[in-house]
């Protein structure tokens, strides 16, 4: 049986995922860059909840956990997250969106997680 904390982080990343989708067909790519990333993170802390049964209070605290114990998912967001932190400043292009987005696909697919919405 799933826990009920698990279920509420995958509808969660339902909603990033799809809305991200939409950002990203409608050329809006900062706004499919944040919610792509939202959805990468979401995927994180499903990994982390399935193994630790924690869930990370912050970036800073969900990097720590990763890195200790998820050295693979923790290089991919550190990756990500240059990339999206450059939308608090600047125009990203749809290749580096599309960098967030297949992050997620990869995380996804490891957890076993559809993203064919």
């Amino acid at each position: 049986m799933i826990n009920m904390s698990e279920e509420i982080l995958k509808s969660n990343f339902k909603e990033y995922y799809q809305t991200g989708l939409e950002s990203l067909k409608n050329k809006h790519y900062n706004s499919a860059a944040n919610e792509f990333f939202k959805a990468f993170i979401t995927l994180c802390d499903i990994a982390i909840y399935r193994k630790l049964k924690i869930l990370p209070e912050d970036h800073g605290d969900r990097f720590t956990i990763l890195k200790i114990n998820f050295p693979e998912i923790y290089k991919t967001d550190i990756y990500l997250f240059d990339i999206y932190r450059k939308t608090y400043k600047l125009k990203l292009g749809a290749d580096e969106v599309k960098k967030i987005q297949n992050g997620v696909v990869k995380i996804a697919k490891l957890l076993g997680i559809e993203t064919n919405l």
